[in-house]
C-alpha cells in the first residue's frame, strides 16, 4: 500500500499550543503555523487536530493508497473539513503530481462527505493574519492568568 501525501516531512519540527485544544501541536512548516493562528483566532471553527488519522483510499487508477490530511478541521454547522497545506512554490515545482494528488484526495473526500481544501501562502490575508496573532497573545496571556489564579487558589 502505496501513501499519499503533500507535506514535507520536516524534522526540525515547529511546536504551537493550540488554546482552542488545549494541546500542542507540531507544525511542519511556518506556513502551517500562521494557519493555527487564523483557526485560533476563528470563532467558527470548534476545534482543529493536526494530522489526526489515517484514510485509506482507492486511486482512479485502483490502487489503494493511504493518505493522511494534514488537518481537520471542525466547523460550526458544517461538515469535517481536511485540509491540506502545500506552499505555492512546492506546488509549481511539481504541479502534476500534486494535481493528480489533490483529484484523488477530493474524489475520497466527497464520498465520504467532508470537505477537501488546499491551502497555500496565497489564502493568507497579512492583516487577518496579524490581528489572529494578536487575538492569540492576548488569550495565552488570561489563559496563563487564570491558571496562576488558579493555582494561587488552590495552595
Amino acid at each position: 500500500m502505496n501513501t499519499l501525501s503533500a507535506n514535507n516531512t520536516n524534522s526540525q519540527a515547529i511546536t504551537f499550543y493550540s488554546i482552542k485544544n488545549e494541546k500542542l501541536f507540531k507544525a511542519s512548516s511556518s506556513l502551517e503555523c500562521d494557519f493555527y493562528y487564523i483557526f485560533e483566532a476563528d470563532k467558527s471553527i470548534l476545534s482543529y487536530d493536526v494530522r489526526p488519522f489515517e484514510v485509506n483510499i482507492t486511486a482512479i487508477g485502483g490502487d489503494l493508497y493511504k493518505y493522511t490530511p494534514s488537518c481537520v478541521l471542525e466547523k460550526n454547522d458544517s461538515c469535517d473539513i481536511w485540509i491540506e497545506f502545500v506552499s505555492t512554490q512546492a506546488f509549481l515545482n511539481n504541479s502534476t503530481h500534486y494535481e493528480k494528488l489533490f483529484a484523488e484526495i477530493k474524489q475520497a473526500a466527497d464520498i465520504l462527505k467532508v470537505e477537501f481544501v488546499v491551502l497555500s501562502e496565497a489564502d493568507i490575508n497579512n492583516q487577518e493574519l496579524q490581528i489572529s496573532k494578536m487575538e492569540y497573545i492576548l488569550n495565552k496571556k488570561a489563559l496563563l492568568t487564570r491558571q496562576l489564579g488558579s493555582n494561587l487558589i488552590a495552595a
